[in-house]
């Protein structure tokens, strides 16, 4: 009989063992599941976000088009009444080079009548006697030589918005918040994790081919929309950054040291220098950037830079001396910016 409970007691044992291995396991591929679809729908956001702004580019560009094709087809209407107004000219010109050569003609005939060898221009051509010997038609005629033919913009020469972009000239650029991200990576004893935000605006001038030659640039971030996964550590790391008395964190360009520039290329790198403002509290920084253009003509810039937190007055986590954070955080940036209008003035 002991024999027997013994069994029933191991099986029982296995069918609960593989019962609990099957419930993890469809626990698992849903949280896999889960984080999967989170990911696709990010991803997908992202893809929108990007094709929204192309969108409103190409909008630009087809707005652009059509004021350039009026423009064009003006000018072109304009073109084709000055080479009328040219060929009649030259038309005129020639007439009157006819009348000189016939009024001439008519001088020497008449001369010739008086010496008696033939007989008087008006007795044979008495018409054309008239019009050579008339005052009026004599004054009407032109003696302007033939207009210079000036140079004209072709009929299809125009430029879009979106291509009017050169890496070698000063330009003023703004931040696409939408296409933008900035963030931190931090490590604890227990996990490593990362805060990131898209709520941010800024702009940027400079001529990217010389980027050292007095560049400007500016960033500002909404503290509090900084979010990890944990929702429990944002509201710690949100009372760390005291974001209710110092609600952005900014940065500022001092300066930039260019390290390579590729104009062809359309990319550069070096080191943005600056000062950087974390709760009330700013320090210099020096990151380390890349610029490029990317295909839809915007301009990427990245770059990363570790930090202390204490340095801005930042207290660094501690549970009880087993769960710590180190104080050094990986500060890193992902910028797109689009090119502003060209000035008017």
């Amino acid at each position: 009989m002991k024999r027997i409970l013994a069994i029933v007691g191991v099986l029982a044992l296995l069918a609960w063992t593989g019962l609990g291995l099957f419930v993890w396991s469809s626990a698992a591929r849903r949280v896999t599941v889960a984080y999967l679809d989170e990911d696709v729908r990010a991803r997908d956001k992202a893809e929108l976000l990007e094709l929204k702004d192309e969108l409103g580019a190409l909008h630009q560009d087809v707005r652009a088009l059509a004021g350039a094709m009026g423009e064009n087809l003006q000018a072109l209407n304009d073109a084709l009444l000055a080479a009328e107004a040219e060929h009649a000219g030259a038309l005129e010109h020639q007439i009157a080079d006819l009348r000189e050569e016939t009024r001439a003609s008519g001088l020497a005939a008449r001369e010739l009548a008086t010496s008696g060898a033939m007989p008087a221009p008006e007795e044979l051509f008495p018409e054309a006697a008239v019009a050579a010997a008339d005052p009026v038609v004599l004054a009407a005629l032109p003696d302007a030589s033939l207009p210079v033919v000036k140079p004209r913009k072709s009929f299809l020469a125009f430029q879009l918005p979106s291509d009017d972009l050169r890496f070698d000239e000063r330009r003023a650029w703004s931040i696409l918040p939408a296409l933008s991200r900035v963030g931190f990576d931090g490590k604890s004893t227990l996990h490593d994790f990362t805060a990131t935000t898209s709520e941010l605006e800024g702009e940027l001038e400079a001529d990217l081919s010389r980027a050292g030659e007095a560049p400007r640039a500016r960033v500002r971030v909404r503290a509090a929309t900084l979010a990890s996964d944990n929702a429990k550590r944002d509201v710690e790391m949100r009372a760390l950054l005291a974001v209710e008395q110092h609600p952005t964190l900014d940065f500022e360009l001092t300066r930039f040291e260019p390290a390579e520039v590729d104009v062809a290329g359309l990319r550069a790198a070096g080191t943005a220098h600056g000062r950087l403002s974390v709760r009330g509290v700013t320090q210099e920084i020096a990151m380390p950037v890349r610029l490029s253009i990317d295909d839809a003509r915007r301009l990427l810039v990245e770059g990363e830079v570790m930090l202390d937190l204490t340095r801005f007055q930042v207290s660094v986590p501690n549970k009880l001396g087993l769960i710590t954070m180190e104080k050094e955080v990986k500060v890193w940036i992902s910028l797109r910016l689009r090119a502003n209008p060209r000035s008017q003035d």
